[in-house]
């Protein structure tokens, strides 16, 4: 019975202890995002410290400064293509010295690559968006503009740059995760955990689905742990899901 009692206990303190951090953040951190705060939080349960972590899709830097400030001693490289956001993103994070922002998005090789900028820039994409993505996401307008942005792969970016276990990737590329996985076959082996948001309902033409993803992993020496967040539409229905891979045989924190 008093093990019990103390396993509630523990829960309650864990609780308060994430309220208080909570709201701290959000008065502090700039940018502050909920779904990063939570996500981020959720992994330090997975994993207690990270030497690099490779943010791609870091937008304007809401998942970057979680870790930033959840992963003090960490070694931040964030990959965002579109200049002005690019731009914002450098302005956020400027009091960080351990973030290095590099504007291009990622794909499976160097390359020019075709890009649809969104009204809704957290939903711009590689990929062509779908007419029903706006039903699915509120925010997401169907008008995109088709641009032309810098792109490289993570293999050919850290032949050049160094790796340093423990290493978190995170893609969060709007369909595109796939072939920016694709192209960081060389560097996977020198990672330890993957976050990868996978759609469960596709919002871009040609998106992957999730087994594909999960197929992808597994055939790379990475097992699916947890799901850390998940997006729902209008109607309650679960859209996308923030997937956790851990490599097969490292042992969590």
């Amino acid at each position: 019975m008093s093990s019990v009692v103390d396993r509630i206990r523990n829960i309650a303190k864990d609780g308060m202890l994430l309220d208080r951090m909570f709201w701290k953040a959000s008065v502090t951190w700039k940018p502050f995002s909920v779904t990063s705060f939570k996500i981020v939080s959720a992994l330090t349960k997975h994993e207690a410290e990270f030497t690099t972590i490779i943010d791609g899709g870091a937008n304007i830097g809401q998942f970057a400064r979680a870790v930033v400030e959840l992963y003090p001693t960490a070694r931040v490289f964030c990959f965002e293509p579109l200049e002005d956001i690019a731009t914002e993103l450098k302005l956020n994070l400027r009091d960080c010295q351990r973030v290095t922002v590099v504007q291009a998005a990622l794909a499976s090789t160097n390359k020019s690559l075709p890009f649809f900028r969104n009204l809704y820039h957290q939903a711009s994409s590689a990929l062509e968006i779908k007419p029903e993505a706006s039903q699915l996401h509120e925010k997401v307008s169907e008008s995109t503009t088709k641009i032309h942005v810098n792109a490289v792969s993570l293999d050919e970016y850290f032949s050049n740059n160094e790796i340093v276990g423990p290493t978190l990737l995170k893609l969060d590329l709007q369909g595109y995760e796939l072939q920016a996985l694709h192209g960081a076959t060389r560097i996977l082996p020198q990672v330890d955990f993957v976050l990868v948001e996978v759609a469960v309902q596709q919002s871009y033409e040609g998106e992957p689905e999730k087994g594909m993803i999960e197929s992808f992993m597994l055939d790379q020496g990475f097992e699916q742990i947890d799901i850390l967040n998940s997006l729902v539409d209008g109607d309650g229905n679960i859209t996308q899901v923030d997937v956790l891979f851990k490599k097969c045989g490292h042992h969590d924190a």
